[in-house]
Parts: structure tokens; sequence; C-alpha cells
């Protein structure tokens, strides 16, 4: 499951056609036989191969959370499992609540051996879960101010902490908090900004809106403007565009930019503009 999900990550036709194949349903068969013998790292395997597929057959639905409990229950699960784990769960909009916490309590357990993709993945999984991470939200942000680990955070990292901030910390807090203020100086023109997404850099900008703060002007001239470059070159995706315009309105900021005017509409008005002025050339004669 794990390789053919790897090898249709990017390939959405292919992944699509994969999903009726005879022969991926017979290993879904053989997979429901065989997951109560599955380790930890192999139910890791499941849920993140049924993640990167969009899919979670009904079948392989209860024989997988069972085995999740018990791997659990166990205590052997590691770090990055963990995190695997609540990025699946989260993609595919699976809330086992009861596992949630077991999850949570093991990371808090293991917070040591997390690096900054699965402190990402984590919070990220749980704040699209809507699971408040009380415990381990705060955990995370302390371990990686007090171990630098910010420094070492990939943009789409960077971005994913800047979401589950956004939706799993302090609501309306009067300054950034600290882990905000670093994450966002991983994003600047001095340091790594050419290597994030237009969809990344929309994302900070909302995660700054949704907190009612706003980011430094310097900040967010250089992420509008990378994103605004992106936009003419290639438009921003619909969702991209409808969070950015409400994250720019909140902040004050001039969103016109996202809604160019279509260039046929121009032509056509041209062409009234002509026929109003042969009429009136004509009125005057």
């Amino acid at each position: 499951m794990h390789n053919v999900a790897k090898l249709t990550k990017f390939k959405r036709a292919e992944r699509d056609a994969l999903l009726r194949d005879p022969r991926y349903l017979q290993l879904l068969d053989g997979t429901v036989e065989r997951v109560s013998e599955c380790n930890a790292r192999a139910v890791a395997d499941i849920l993140w191969s049924c993640g990167t597929l969009g899919e979670l057959p009904p079948t392989l639905l209860k024989p997988v959370l069972t085995q999740v409990n018990a791997c659990l229950e166990k205590g052997t699960f590691e770090p990055q499992h963990l995190g695997i784990m609540v990025w699946a769960f989260s993609t595919l909009k699976c809330k086992p609540t009861k596992l949630l916490e077991q999850i949570e309590d093991r990371a808090l357990e293991q917070l040591s051996g997390f690096n900054t993709q699965n402190c990402a993945n984590i919070l990220q999984g749980f704040a699209k879960l809507n699971y408040p991470a009380a415990k381990l939200c705060p955990a995370i942000t302390d371990a990686l101010l007090k171990n630098n680990l910010v420094d070492g955070c990939k943009p789409v990292e960077v971005a994913d902490l800047t979401y589950a901030l956004a939706m799993l910390g302090d609501q309306q807090p009067t300054t950034p908090p600290p882990l905000l203020t670093r994450l966002s100086g991983r994003a600047r023109s001095k340091t790594d900004l050419a290597s994030f997404s237009s969809r990344q850099l929309v994302t900070m900008v909302w995660a700054y809106a949704k907190l009612g703060l706003t980011p430094e002007p310097e900040v967010l001239a250089e992420w509008v403007g990378q994103v605004r470059a992106a936009h003419e070159a290639k438009p921003l995706l619909a969702a991209d565009v409808r969070n950015l315009e409400r994250a720019l309105q909140a902040l004050g900021e001039e969103s016109s930019w996202l809604h160019p005017e279509d260039p046929e509409e121009e032509v056509e008005e041209s062409e009234v503009e002509k026929i109003r002025k042969k009429l009136d050339d004509a009125a005057n004669a």
C-alpha cells in the first residue's frame, strides 16, 4: 500500500484509476485480513497510504483503528508514526477522539524525539481536526523555541506550524506569540522567502488575520509582493484567493489586484466606446 501510494502521489489520473483497479481492491482485502498482525510502523504506513490516496475504505476503518489502539497501549509508536497518523486522520477527515487523546499523551512522553517535521505534522493535523491539543501545543511551542529548532524548519513546516498556532493558540492575543514571530522570520527576503510557495504565504497572512494581529509592515509587504507576483504569473486557486482577500481586508490592505479585469471584457468595452464615438461624430455632423 505504501509503495502504490508513493508511486501515484503526484499523479491524480493514475491515483483515481488505482482506486478502481481490481488488484488494488484485492490488496485492500489482504490488508484487512492482516491488520491485526501489523506492528506500529506498518499501521502508520497504512494510514499514510490512505491519506495520500485520499480514501479510507469502510472495510479497513475498524481493523485499523483497533490496531492503532493496540499499539498505543503497548507504547510502540515512535514520534514520526504519531505525526503521520494525525496528519492522515486530518486528511481523511476522520476524528477518533479517544485515540487522539492517547496520541497526545504518547507524544508528550516522547517529545524529546520530535523533529520539526513531526511537530508540524501532529499540530497541523490536530488543528485541522479541531482537536485542541491543550497539553501538546504549548509543550511543542516551548521545545521549538528552547532548542532553537525553528531555524531548521522547511517552508511547508513553517506554514503548517503557523496554521496550527492560529487554530490552537490563544485567540486574539495582544502581541504576536514568540513562536509566530520566529516562524515569520523564516519567510523573509533575507532568509528563505524565495522558497515559500504562494499558498504557504497565503496561510501565513491568513493566520495573522485570524489572530487579530498585523505583521510588521515590511514583512507584510514582502509576503504580499511575492504572492502578487506569483498570482500575475499564474492565478491562485479560488480557495486561496478567497482566504487572502478576507485576510487582506481584515488587515486593511488593498486586495483588488486579486481580481484583475478580464481582457475580453476590456476589448468589449473598447468596441462599445468606438461605436459610441461614431454615433457622436454622426450626430455632430
